[in-house]
């Protein structure tokens, strides 16, 4: 009996230890891969595994095993003798993404006219109310993920695990881009952005798949238009606390002269 509770308790032991393993797991990849998107690990930089040990305060194999994922996603590069760096941005890259994005988020778009419920067309409009105010209150981080959250909300509502996936993806690769957009393209052109949100909401609303689809592949065919200025060189990423201030300093809230 004694050793029967014996080997129960080394059991639930080592499930506890896997169960804490995964969560360190996962904890050191969202947080890697959200200083990727925020830019707070620019284009380029090498990733120092010691370093990234001391700032996140996890061990070396969760980090060691994130940064493999990144890899696998395309955020970071695996460069000989170098180790791995944050993976560069250029028009090259911003062609890729928003190539696949324009082949795939609008017929998962129209999908979600056809199958989305009513909850979830809800929870889509008071997303896109939330990024409304945030963009006023300059709030660029959370503009972001109200932003992710709007596009992998209409590609859940598209009820198919496989468009998922991939959408997410390139979603998370395309918000490095427009992060960089938020904070140097003018703000009545961020403000156009937002409208074409709304435009493709209108057309989910109306349960118009032909009309969301249209809406969707404008949204995002205009968006490396908007950019490619910006990528005509290399990226140069100064600190990230100074952009927002001069974004801040340089535009003024909505009703004031432009």
């Amino acid at each position: 009996m004694t050793s029967k509770i014996g080997r129960l308790s080394r059991r639930r032991g080592r499930a506890n230890a896997e169960v804490g393993q995964a969560l360190e797991r996962e904890r050191a990849y969202n947080t890697i891969r959200k200083k990727i998107i925020l830019l707070e690990l620019a284009p380029g930089v090498v990733l120092n595994e010691h370093e990234l040990m001391e700032t996140l305060a996890i061990s070396r194999t969760p980090i060691r095993e994130a940064l493999l994922r990144l890899a696998t996603e395309g955020f970071v590069r695996i460069m000989p003798r170098r180790g791995m760096i944050v993976s560069e941005m250029s028009l090259f890259e911003l062609q890729q993404v928003y190539e696949g994005r324009t082949v795939l988020e609008p017929s998962s778009t129209r999908l979600a006219a056809q199958r989305a419920s009513r909850a979830e067309v809800v929870a889509l409009g008071e997303t896109l109310d939330r990024a409304d105010e945030l963009l006023e209150a300059r709030d660029l981080r959370g503009l972001l993920e109200a932003d992710e959250a709007f596009h992998l909300g209409l590609v859940r509502a598209a009820q198919n695990k496989y468009l998922v996936d991939t959408i997410q993806t390139l979603h998370a690769l395309a918000a490095r881009f427009w992060f960089l957009s938020l904070l140097r393209l003018p703000l009545d052109v961020i403000r156009d952005q937002m409208r074409g949100h709304r435009k493709v909401l209108e057309a989910v609303v109306a349960g118009d798949p032909f009309a969301s689809e249209s809406a969707m592949r404008a949204l995002i065919s205009r968006f490396p238009k908007d950019l490619e200025g910006l990528l005509a060189g290399p990226v140069s990423i100064p600190p990230i606390a100074d952009m927002v201030e001069t974004w801040n300093a340089g535009f003024p809230p909505r009703g004031s002269q432009l």
